[in-house]
């Protein structure tokens, strides 16, 4: 019999008190709400006063000139093109850089060849190189670098055994046509 009551009584207690529990609850809202306010809202509105700052900064910089167009960039890359006689020291070139990266080069064809256009010539390169792929790698990147050369084509064998690699390479070197 006490339970009953205490349960009527709880009840009653409840009753009356309801819509303070709609008090309690905005009461707690709006607490949450400051605090989120001053845990994520002024940190970020310091950050973008900064930002806005950087844009107007900006702004106020000079603007970068126009890209070069692209008969402009083909004249500066001819203009970096070296005559026919330079092809020997390019090829010694490579072949410097290939030793410096560990490779062996045994042999090579080459073939001197005009492009269609007549606005240059083609000096082409075929040769087996021997080593690890990071070496080869490497003396790829640094013939690119150094000279106006293009790779044509790489093909890639690895031997039976070890890291070392049998790599075929065709690479193109481009020059003035001879006046």
């Amino acid at each position: 019999m006490m339970n009953r009551i205490n349960v009527i009584a709880a009840r009653q207690w409840l009753m009356r008190h309801r819509a303070a529990w709609l008090h309690v609850a905005g009461a707690l809202l709006l607490v949450v709400a400051a605090l989120v306010w001053a845990t994520a809202q002024r940190p970020l509105s310091a950050d973008n006063e900064r930002l806005r700052e950087l844009v107007a900064e900006a702004a106020q910089r000079p603007r970068a000139a126009a890209a070069p167009s692209a008969a402009e960039q083909l004249s500066a890359f001819e203009a970096s093109l070296a005559r026919p006689d330079d092809a020997v020291d390019m090829v010694a070139v490579i072949y410097r850089l290939a030793i410096a990266n560990g490779l062996q080069i045994p042999t090579g064809e080459y073939q001197l060849e005009r492009v269609p256009d007549d606005r240059m010539q083609r000096y082409r390169l075929n040769f087996p190189a021997n080593g690890s792929y990071p070496q080869i790698r490497a003396f790829i990147l640094q013939a690119l670098e150094t000279l106006p050369v293009a790779v044509d084509d790489i093909q890639v064998r690895r031997e039976s055994s070890g890291d070392k690699l049998r790599a075929r390479l065709r690479l193109s070197l481009y020059l003035l046509p001879a006046p």
